[in-house]
Parts: C-alpha cells; structure tokens; sequence
C-alpha cells in the first residue's frame, strides 16, 4: 500500500502517481465487466421477479377465496365445539357430583350399619353420637337426598348387624327378632307400642319412614341412653364414665340437658366434699367452736370457686363459649341454699335475734336526754372533774359522735352514751361474748361480699359473650318462672344480699351497743378518780 507520508522527493511524486493512475485504470476495467455482465443477466432476473409476482397475485386470490369460504364454516365449527365442549364439562361436573352423591350415600349406608352396630353396645354410645352429630348437624343435606331411598329401609329393617365373627349377643337376637333398634328396646317404648300413639299417629314401632326420621329416633334414644349412664355412674362414682357422657350431650343437641345434669354432679361433689371426716359441715363435726360458721363458709366458697375455676376449661371445650353461666347459676343457687342454712345455724347457735332484742330493750329503758351529736350533755370544762376543769374524755366521745353520725352509722335518736349516768346499767348480754360475735359477723360479712365478686368476675365475661350472640334466653337458667338476672349472669333475687343487709345492721346495733358500754365503764372509772381526787383533798 501507497505511503503518502514517506514521499519527500519529486521523483518520489511522479512514481507515486503512476502508481495510482494505473490502479485507477484497473479498476475502470473491473467495473465495465461487472457492467457487462448485469447486463446480460438483468432480463433473466427481471423475468424471475416477474414470475414471482404472478405466484403471488394468485396465491392471495386463492387465499381469499379460502379465507371468505372457510373462515364461517370454521367459526361456526369451533362454536359448536365449544358448546360441545361446555357441555361436556357440565356433564363431567354432573357427574363428579353425582359420584360424590352416590359415595356419599354409601357412606350414609355404612353409617347406619355403623350406628346399628354402636347402639348394641353401650360402650360405643360416644360412636353413635358422633355419627348423629354428623349427619343431623354437619351434613343435613344428605338426609334430604332422593338416592337415600334406596338404602332405606333396605335390610336395614330385618337382616342383624355385621358381627365380624364375634358370638351372636343379646342384641344380635333381639335384633332377629325384630328388635327397634331405632327406638330401643327399654320400658316406655314398650309401653307406647302396646297402647299405641295418644295422637292415633302411627306406633312408635314403625319403621321410620325417611333417613331424617331414622336418626332423630335414633337421637332421641341415645339422649336417654346417655342420661341414664350419666346417672348411673354418678350413682357408682366412675369419674371417667361421667366425664364422657358429658361430652355427649352437645353431639345430640341437648346442651342444657348435660349443663344441667352436670351443674348437679357438681352441687353434689361440693356437698361431699363439705361433709367429709374433719370438715366443718361433717355430720359428726368436731368440738363446738365459737367461728364454726366462718369456717363452713370459707371452706364453702372455696369449694365454689375451686370448682368453677378447675371446670371452667372442660365446659368451654365441649359447649362453647358463654355456657359455663348456666353452670354458674346452678352452683349459685345450690350454694345460696347452703349459706342460708349456715346463717341460720349461725343466728340460732348465737341467738342473734335474743340479743339484737335484749339490745333494743336496754336502749328503751336507758335515759336518752340528747342526741349523738351532743353526747348526753357530757361537759367538756367543769365537769366530774371539778368546776373550771377540762375533762378530755368527754371531748373525744363528742368528736366521735359527730363522726358517726356524718357517716350515717348513728342517726341523731341515737346516743353513745344512753345509760351512762345510770348508777348501775345492766347489759343484755355478756360484753366478751358480744365482741365475739361482732368479729364472727365481720368476718361473715367479708366473706359473703368476697363470694359475690368472685361470682360476678366470672359471670359477667360469660353473659357479655351470650350477648353478643343473643343467646341469653337459650343458655340462662329456665326451670323456674320466678328466677330474674342481673347484669352480670347472677340469679337477682338471690337470699345473700338480704343476708348481708340482716348481718351488716345486727352488726352496727350490737357494735354501737359495745361502743356505749365501753364508754360508760371509761366514764365510770373517770368520775370514780375524781371522787377519790375530791375525797383526799
């Protein structure tokens, strides 16, 4: 190649351009060859191209033509495809549901061999129930079902149950025999099928007429099956059988019927607890103690709400939320029953009444020459202390007074110091015994407002639960028309707050008793002093 930057002579200039001329010259003749040879190939190219053409304007006309002839008969083909399609897919669905029908049904059919098989044994009532709960509560549908007519009656009605091998039973051949099994086979079925329905309907011996029927006759037979082995074995103590058969009850919709069989298991393990050797309410109780009633109502109320507490879970397991309010109730009335008999034992071993009366006497008879707030004329200056002196005693009781009788403990009729001018006043009742029974009382009092607050922090969680479901009247206790509820959950008109009114006011009258005559023997022993003061000077 032709370095231009290397050239520095003239000569080198002129050898340069000869070089390029005739690069210049072979290039001129390679392109009048290549110029030659487009000319004598360019008609057959544009022959070819115009060959193409004409293979093109054919082509689009036969694709035309396809296009407008094939185009509908295509649509209308892929619509009916896809109507055919669609259809086919209903059918498969049709289908599906119709195989999960049918093995549903089966399912059905093999449940009430199930449950035929379970009603023979009473060790499998919790199966019976299971299955019950299933088809009346979780799959009703099913029952209403148009293939259930061809498992029912079926051999339902004659053939025995399955045995899988086992020995033919009691019930195997009360089953040949054409035993009920729907209905049972106890004594007041018995009854019904000799004398018939009392309506005319149909005996109670005849078949079911649908699968409906079958498990609600069925349900009504495991309700009582349950409740008797409930009450059996609370009779024999088995813990284990009563705690299954509990579990039952909301599988066969009678929810309140095991809250309440339960509720009285409990009101019965409390009253056994209560009477056990060495326990307050024992009946052989150990030697008289003046706080025998505290500690009846102590162990009481603890035994309420040891119960309610360790109960609270299993209640709420098995029935749901807001039902452990009728349980509460029912412990509520069961030991509103036991408090009254205490305080009444409690009144009658202390004879309350004879004192509040011995109380109320002695405050007729006792001179009553001012009220409280004036204290009976006690002088504060001048005296039994003597003319011109202070008597601090006197001072105090007239402070206290007017406390007392600001804070509605005293009312003006009432005085402190009734009787202490008396030269010898006679209290009703021995002052030691009474400042026994005032602590008793206190202690009572405690007890029984401590009781119902544990209550009400139980019951209202409860009752604000049924509230927001509006399941109050279905759950609240119903047996007696006469029961009215708080807001809490808790039986109204229940005998404990008309006890703690009784108790709070036999306290402050035997209280205010105490008061005067411990005022009268400090005044007593003051004048009795200043006598002596008086007599030695």
């Amino acid at each position: 190649m032709l370095d231009l930057n290397a050239i520095r002579t003239f000569e080198e200039v002129q050898s340069a351009l000869q070089l390029l001329e005739f690069d210049e010259t072979a290039v001129i003749d390679e392109l009048d060859d290549l110029l030659i040879q487009v000319e004598e190939q360019h008609p057959q190219w544009l022959a070819q191209l115009s060959n193409q053409v004409r293979d093109l304007d054919r082509l689009e006309t036969s694709h035309l033509q396809l296009v407008r002839h094939e185009l509908p008969t295509s649509a209308r083909l892929a619509a009916g495809i896809q109507n055919r399609v669609e259809m086919l897919d209903q059918e498969k669905v049709h289908i599906t549901r119709a195989r999960e029908q049918v093995e549903r049904t089966l399912e059905l059919d093999q449940a009430i061999t199930d449950l035929r098989r379970a009603l023979q044994h009473h060790n499998a009532l919790d199966q019976a129930a299971a299955l019950v709960h299933r088809y009346l509560t979780v799959t009703p549908d099913l029952l209403e079902s148009d293939l259930t007519g061809f498992i029912w009656p079926g051999s339902h009605l004659t053939s025995p149950p399955e045995t899988d091998g086992s020995p033919a039973t009691n019930a195997d051949s009360k089953s040949r025999l054409g035993w009920c099994w729907w209905d049972g086979d106890d004594d007041e079925n018995t009854d019904k099928t000799k004398s018939g329905s009392g309506d005319g309907g149909s005996n109670t011996r005849d078949p079911p007429a649908t699968v409906r029927e079958l498990f609600e006759r069925v349900r009504r037979q495991l309700v009582r099956r349950v409740t008797a082995q409930f009450d059996q074995a609370v009779a024999d103590h088995q813990t284990r059988t009563i705690s299954q058969c509990f579990k039952l009850f909301p599988l066969l919709k009678q929810e309140n019927l095991g809250l309440d069989r339960y509720s009285q298991f409990l009101c019965d393990t409390m009253g056994q607890q209560l009477i056990r050797p060495g326990s307050p309410n024992a009946t052989n109780p150990p030697a008289p103690s003046t706080a025998r009633a505290v500690q009846r109502l102590t162990v009481l109320f603890e035994t309420v709400a040891r119960i309610i507490d360790n109960h609270f879970p299993v209640v709420e397991t098995h029935y749901g939320p807001g039902k452990m309010i009728r349980v509460i109730q029912f412990l509520q009335r069961d030991t509103d029953r036991r408090v009254a008999q205490i305080l009444d034992s409690f009144k009658e071993d202390h004879a309350l009444d004879r004192k509040l009366a011995d109380i109320k006497e002695y405050d007729r008879q006792a001179p009553h020459e001012q009220s409280a707030t004036g204290m009976m004329g006690l002088p504060v200056s001048g005296g039994v202390a003597g003319a011109g002196a202070t008597n601090p005693l006197a001072s105090s009781i007239n402070s206290l007074g007017k406390r007392l009788a600001q804070q509605n403990w005293l009312d003006d009729s009432t005085s402190l110091t009734a009787g202490v001018n008396d030269p010898t006043p006679i209290p009703p009742a021995d002052i030691k015994q009474l400042n026994g029974v005032l602590d008793q009382l206190a202690v009572i009092i405690q007890r029984l407002g401590l009781y119902q607050r544990f209550l009400e922090s139980r019951a209202e969680p409860e009752t604000q639960t049924l509230k927001e479901t509006s399941s109050i009247h279905q759950v609240f206790l119903n047996d007696d028309p006469r029961l009215t509820f708080t807001d809490a959950g808790l039986i109204k008109n229940s005998p404990v707050p008309t006890w703690v009114d009784t108790l709070s006011s036999a306290f402050i009258s035997m209280e205010t008793f105490v008061l005067r005559y411990s005022i009268h023997m400090a005044l007593s022993t003051v004048e009795l002093n200043s006598n002596d003061q008086i007599t030695s000077g």
